[in-house]
């Protein structure tokens, strides 16, 4: 943190906490019907809260300014832990908590359907942006490989930008693959970095995020005044510093080189 930029702040994300939790809960989440883990979840916003006060006092100034929550639990195989009902009830509360200049935003995830396997099978969008609507309080997040994965094509991510309209306050560019073959996985919310169009020795060929995908959903957001992010993920298991630098560096140059193109 002390070498981000004065003119930078951060977006904090619950989910990794989410999901950890949910391993041995799985009904932990801020949409859970189940009142005890419901109530759990709005403890974990509140530590967050706790948190971030904490080390925005440390920096005498805003350095994270966003938090992202999510509409867990997973529901999936005919089994509904999540409701709109409670989710609401819980973003009633965690507004009332008081965030100042705060930014809370609902990050969407792939949805819960009858169609396909989910990963995540949170709550639908629709759902989310009518409590968004309501309360007048929250914005949107999407991310291009969640929105991918829950609609099985590469129009998802455009739809649902169209559907959250100018409630969208940031938008995160992740892949995914249908390749079944993948160290990634086959419509797994891996994280898997963008198709290789640049000449670069850490973007990946399967992937389902390419020129055309960047430059139609660049498009469809039309430089709208959001926030973007990258969420990418080095699956080689020989970790090192200059490989996972040039995978992130490489995904927003891939990015850079569609946005000149079209400008």
């Amino acid at each position: 943190m002390r070498n981000t930029p004065d003119h930078w702040n951060m977006a904090l994300t619950i989910l990794p906490a989410l999901m950890e939790i949910s391993k041995t809960n799985p009904d932990f989440g801020l949409a859970s019907k189940n009142e005890i883990a419901r109530s759990k979840a709005i403890a974990l916003i509140e530590d967050v809260k706790h948190y971030v006060a904490r080390m925005n006092q440390l920096f005498n100034r805003t350095i994270i300014g966003t938090i992202h929550i999510q509409s867990s639990p997973r529901n999936n195989d005919g089994i509904l832990k999540g409701s709109q009902d409670s989710f609401y009830r819980s973003l009633q509360e965690i507004e009332q908590m008081g965030w100042g200049d705060i930014q809370i935003n609902i990050e969407h995830c792939d949805a819960f359907n009858l169609r396909n396997p989910v990963d995540k099978g949170f709550l639908p969008i629709e759902q989310e942006l009518e409590i968004i609507k309501e309360l007048q309080f929250y914005g949107m997040v999407l991310n291009w490989g969640r929105s991918t994965i829950e609609t099985r094509s590469s129009v998802g991510p455009l739809k649902h930008i169209q559907l959250s309209k100018e409630h969208l306050k940031g938008f995160i560019f992740s892949g995914c693959t249908n390749n079944s073959f993948s160290e990634y996985g086959e419509w797994i919310d891996s994280h898997i970095p963008p198709r290789n169009f640049i000449d670069s020795e850490y973007l990946k060929s399967e992937s389902l995020l390419g020129y055309e995908e960047i430059k139609s959903t660049l498009c469809e957001l039309n430089d709208k005044d959001i926030y973007y992010g990258i969420k990418v993920l080095d699956k080689n298991t020989d970790k090192h510093l200059e490989r996972s630098i040039g995978i992130n560096h490489d995904t927003i140059r891939a990015i850079e080189y569609v946005h000149k193109s079209i400008s």
